[in-house]
């Protein structure tokens, strides 16, 4: 089946959207283009699904960012314009241009026709320096590149297993994901909720820490001790609000 990654800031278009595609492919959504960038670091998808709910400028600087790293030149893009081609800037780089006023039937049709078509045309040179991608089932950065927040909304909504170790200036931290819920978080002593928390402020105040992502079997999953038992969306709006209300993060505005 084929994977589509939907930016959508609507939650409840985006579900619609999803519920849409269901049966032709597989519908990871992403709120935001951080969220999206993340995603794509994760799990390649066959096509990038822009909603023009996201404005028409950061369409076209997504478009053009996903376009220049060569580990996602097979990526299709298509993007959602109220009136189509005809009022989409022509600077957006996509492949498909739908009108966003079509009947859900019609956009459907539109995108199944696109994901059908062979990828785009890649180029034979190896990737420049810094666009490598790292070796199978490992993830690997800086926090300044990807934000600790972006990084594991990804790994949820991309089902991925594994885990992610932090490496602060003086200590460390992990988080354990089984098939994209949080399931084990460690910093320090603390473990559960509070590590989770820990970690995010940890991430905050100190944006170059380092990361490393790997997959983990089943067997391997079995084995580690389990701290966290709620969804990772509710986990995650919970300790975020925690922390604000508690003073211990303060995001900027």
């Amino acid at each position: 089946m084929f994977r589509v990654l939907l930016i959508e800031p609507e939650p409840a278009r985006a579900r619609l959207l999803s519920l849409a595609l269901k049966g032709t492919a597989e519908v990871a959504i992403a709120g935001d283009e951080g969220v999206a960038l993340a995603a794509l670091r994760v799990a390649i998808p066959d096509l990038l699904l822009i909603s023009e709910k996201l404005g028409l400028s950061k369409a076209r600087s997504l478009c053009s960012r996903v376009r220049d790293e060569a580990a996602w030149k097979t990526v299709r893009l298509a993007v959602l314009v109220a009136g189509g081609a005809n009022q989409a800037d022509d600077e957006i780089a996509a492949d498909l241009v739908l009108d966003a006023r079509s009947a859900m039937r019609q956009v459907v049709e539109e995108l199944t026709a696109a994901l059908q078509q062979s990828p785009p045309a890649t180029s034979e040179e190896a990737p420049a320096a810094g666009e490598m991608l790292p070796p199978p089932g490992t993830l690997s950065g800086s926090l300044t590149v990807l934000g600790l927040m972006d990084l594991t909304q990804a790994l949820a909504q991309a089902g991925r297993s594994g885990l992610l170790r932090l490496w602060f200036r003086d200590r460390q931290g992990a988080l354990v994901f089984d098939q994209g819920e949080l399931v084990h978080a460690l910093a320090g002593e603390a473990t559960g909720t509070e590590a989770f928390g820990r970690l995010l402020v940890d991430a905050e105040g100190e944006p170059t820490a380092s990361f490393r992502f790997d997959t983990l079997g089943a067997e391997d999953l079995f084995r580690i001790e389990r701290t966290i038992d709620r969804p990772f969306q509710r986990l995650l709006l919970e300790t975020t609000a925690d922390l604000d209300e508690s003073g211990a993060w303060q995001r900027p505005a």
